[in-house]
């Protein structure tokens, strides 16, 4: 396995409404996310507590917006350990659906992982729907190339490999909705 050079994060979630919503988006930014043993919650609800724990110890997003009347969008990057920046954030956070894009440089390659999460799903967990997988022999690799070449694209490899965050986070909105566009018409599956 490869020495993790840089991961960014992207994360979009949607929620029952505008007020969850936002109480996400309060335990998620660094300016508003309480300490443990503040005042609200000394007597919060148990639920109130969940969102508190998911957010708990992990790293602030380096971006944080609303997408319509009751989507939040997020970005992270690094992250020493898993627990850092969790895949299944949107479901830790009581989203309703949720998606996680995990793109790495890895060894001067950029590999890309996507999870889904859909709470009205009988299996309501965060499940694993695309991962960079390559096989060392050029028929089978081509596919996932031309696949991921509208992702990775050469200015997002420039970006990656040299870790520039400023260039990243303009195109972040951008690849996610790519990501979402696929997902959507199941093309992530084959």
């Amino acid at each position: 396995m490869s020495v993790i050079d840089y991961r960014l994060v992207l994360f979009q979630a949607e929620f029952n409404s505008p007020a969850e919503r936002d109480r996400a988006a309060h335990y998620l930014a660094e300016d508003t996310r309480p300490e443990w043993g503040d005042d609200c919650l000394d007597d919060c609800s148990a639920d109130e507590e969940a969102i508190f724990e998911a957010v708990d110890d992990c790293v602030f997003p380096l971006t944080i917006k609303t997408i319509g009347s009751t989507g939040l969008r997020w970005v992270c990057d690094g992250g020493e350990y898993d627990a850092d920046i969790p895949n299944d954030w949107p479901e830790r956070l009581k989203a309703v659906t949720g998606t996680t894009v995990i793109c790495i440089n890895a060894g001067g390659e950029i590999n890309w992982q996507v999870m889904q999460f859909d709470r009205t799903a009988p299996e309501a967990t965060t499940k694993t729907v695309y991962v960079t997988r390559f096989y060392d022999d050029h028929e089978r690799d081509q596919p996932i190339e031309d696949f991921e070449r509208q992702f990775t694209t050469p200015e997002w490899e420039t970006a990656m490999f040299a870790g520039d965050e400023e260039h990243l986070l303009k195109k972040a909105d951008e690849q996610i909705e790519r990501w979402l566009a696929v997902s959507e018409t199941d093309e992530i599956l084959s």
